[in-house]
């Protein structure tokens, strides 16, 4: 895609008990997909199909796997409800990121199989802060997903942090924030 091209700065990290203190990943990843392209007021193009980009397919995917496992989210959150405790709650988190997962999986593999569409998909691993950087993004709207895990004083914790981002023509930079965790399950001490 050509173009002007813009760069996404972010850190990922969950919050601790003390105010203002973030613990960056011991091991993360950061996948940065393409869904849409912006017009040039930087508005979503409402002539755009986002149907066959990887940030599309990643969507998709997430939703169909949700769909096909209704039945199991549903009889984990009825036990979570039911009965709350620390192991009702990892599992419908565990469930979440195994879902999550499969849908990285599978999205991975598309692109493999659509090399013209490499550039729409990105694998990041953030620095020993937490803080990451990706050059020559096509202006356009991007789906922020990051994987990992994090050693923090109350435990070893499994971790999933999301964003959006619309990156405009006019605009040549965008800062994520992704301090706080779509999703955490707790893996021991």
């Amino acid at each position: 895609m050509k173009g002007l091209v813009g760069i996404a700065l972010g850190a990922i990290g969950p919050k601790v008990n003390q105010p203002r203190t973030y613990v960056a990943p011991n091991s993360a990843r950061v996948y940065v997909f393409f869904v849409q392209q912006l017009n040039v007021t930087g508005a979503h193009d409402v002539y755009a199909t986002p149907d066959d980009t990887a940030g599309w397919n990643f969507k998709t995917t997430e939703n169909k796997l949700y769909d096909s496992t209704r039945k199991e989210s549903k009889a984990l959150i009825k036990a979570a409800k039911q009965a709350p405790s620390a192991e009702a709650a990892s599992a419908v988190a565990g469930y979440s990121l195994r879902i999550t997962d499969q849908a990285l999986t599978v999205t991975t593999e598309w692109v493999a199989r659509h090399p013209a569409k490499s550039w729409q998909m990105k694998i990041i691993t953030p620095d020993s802060q937490g803080f990451w950087r990706l050059e020559g993004l096509p202006s356009g709207s991007y789906e922020i997903i990051a994987r990992g895990v994090v050693k923090t004083p109350d435990g070893v914790v499994d971790a999933e942090w999301g964003a959006s981002i619309d990156l405009p023509i006019l605009d040549r930079v965008q800062t994520v924030s992704m301090l706080e965790p779509k999703v955490l399950r707790t893996m021991g001490k």
